[in-house]
């Protein structure tokens, strides 16, 4: 009998040393690892926490484009796009350039075919007034499909003046959307009801 409690006891003592070598292995990873997932963790707290979040909100709004030559597109979801002819962006990016420290309006002007927006020609209004945070212009023509203007830089989101205005862009054509531009490649699109 002695001898099966001396087996016992023997089993017993390698289980304990097994729990005591498991226990020694989460304590030397843990030392060795832990202070850098700590320091990653803190490094995108802090990332997280500088980031304004209107730009995040402005980010996830938006819609980037691409070239496709011959043409630009910017997928406004559902399957559709809107489609620039390349020399009409390229007019739209020079225009956007050179205006970076103020708001300006542009006249897209396209057609609409299966809910895609094929974007041809583009004029600039006589501004009313422009600053950094705002622009007044006429009204777009009956042949514009979009009504753009831009905000400054990453800021994508829409003021509520920018989103009733597609009520003013829809007498004009019924087919017509607004956006804004708020980046070289990146765009808030406005529907409005009843697309």
């Amino acid at each position: 009998m002695a001898h099966r409690d001396d087996s016992h006891e023997s089993i017993i003592k390698e289980a304990l040393h097994e729990v005591e070598r498991e226990e020694h292995a989460v304590v030397h990873f843990l030392r060795r690892y832990g202070p850098l997932f700590g320091a990653i963790v803190l490094v995108l707290l802090i990332l997280t926490l500088s980031l304004p979040l209107d730009i995040i909100d402005s980010l996830l709004a938006s819609k980037k484009g691409g070239e496709q030559a011959p043409v630009y597109v910017i997928d406004i979801g559902s399957g559709r796009r809107i489609v620039f002819d390349l020399k009409v962006y390229d007019s739209l990016l020079q225009a956007y350039f050179k205006e970076q420290r103020y708001e300006f309006k542009a006249c897209l002007q396209g057609a609409k075919h299966d809910g895609d927006y094929a974007v041809d020609a583009i004029y600039f209004p006589e501004l009313i007034s422009q600053t950094h945070t705002s622009v007044v212009a006429p009204l777009c023509d009956e042949r514009t499909i979009i009504d753009l203007h831009t905000h400054p830089y990453n800021s994508c989101i829409f003021s509520e003046v920018d989103v009733n205005s597609i009520k003013s862009v829809r007498k004009i054509n019924a087919d017509a959307i607004v956006a804004l531009m708020c980046a070289p490649d990146r765009f808030n699109i406005y529907e409005g009801p009843n697309v």
